[in-house]
């Protein structure tokens, strides 16, 4: 891939889709970025990375929009070294202070972005989060949202989503988008650690409980949403039209390890909201 016209074109989408603020700072960032072509046996590697000293470590065999999705890591990204403390659109990494939050919610913008801008479907593995990341963006707004990542300020995404929930409710909301990534790993590290003489009776009952942890995370999710689109909307004219557009949108069934979850979302606001 010729990375160099990549890279130019991507600012030259960004220049005539953001403000001018926000594509200064994108220019800005993307001005000193290095990239590292992988190995092709580094596996761990295999959708491509973003770091704070700037680097993409990608593999030459990846599509474009991996590289996109990276991209706009680097456009949103600030690393404060004295404090030692990472901002990467909506994940807040501080060393110091043993925070690690948003990388779900942020894994999840950053592919709505590369597909709204760039037309890709790579198959990032975060379908989960994207799903979550467009319901916020429709309760907040495009614009808003759109600054707020590429400001590398989820605090101010937080104080938003705060206007029409609780401070608890809403980092509880974060930390549920971050389980997925977490859940992830972890499913794979538990089934390599399965041998030949595991009982099938282990191995069910494992999958068992990550599939009713799984289940309920979903849940708490979906009612996040539907209490915070109430919250904002319930004096709106349009709020009935906008309701059955969320509806609509979180209505479609999502995935964890390979089943699919359905949920009745209509139920869910009669049953929250008295509609």
């Amino acid at each position: 891939m010729n990375y160099e016209l990549l890279i130019q074109n991507f600012l030259n989408t960004m220049e005539k889709e953001l403000n001018l603020i926000d594509f200064e700072i994108v220019k800005q960032n993307i001005r000193n970025i290095d990239i590292d072509l992988l190995e092709k046996n580094k596996n761990e590697h295999a959708n491509g990375s973003y770091s704070p000293t700037g680097v993409i470590a990608i593999h030459e065999k990846n599509n474009k929009g991996t590289f996109y999705h990276e991209l706009f890591h680097a456009a949103s990204s600030y690393y404060n070294e004295d404090k030692m403390e990472f901002n990467s659109g909506f994940h807040h990494q501080n060393v110091n202070e043993k925070k690690d939050i948003g990388i779900g919610i942020n894994e999840g913008y950053t592919e709505l972005l590369t597909e709204r801008y760039f037309d890709s479907n790579n198959e990032s593995g975060y379908s989960n989060e994207l799903h979550y990341a467009k319901l916020v963006e429709h309760i907040i707004g495009k614009e808003k949202m759109q600054s707020y990542y590429l400001e590398s300020s989820l605090n101010d995404l937080i104080m938003e989503l705060c206007k029409y929930n609780s401070l608890e409710n809403t980092l509880k909301f974060l930390e549920n988008m971050d389980k997925f990534i977490i859940l992830g790993e972890l499913k794979d590290d538990k089934i390599k650690s399965f041998s030949e003489t595991t009982s099938f009776v282990e191995y069910s009952k494992w999958f068992d409980e990550l599939d009713e942890y799984i289940n309920k995370t979903y849940n708490e999710l979906n009612q996040f949403i539907v209490e915070t689109h109430f919250n904002k909307l319930k004096s709106d004219p349009d709020y009935e039209k906008n309701k059955d557009e969320l509806i609509s949108m979180m209505s479609t069934p999502l995935s964890f390890n390979f089943k699919k979850y359905h949920f009745d979302i209509k139920s869910q606001f009669s049953k929250n909201n008295n509609i």
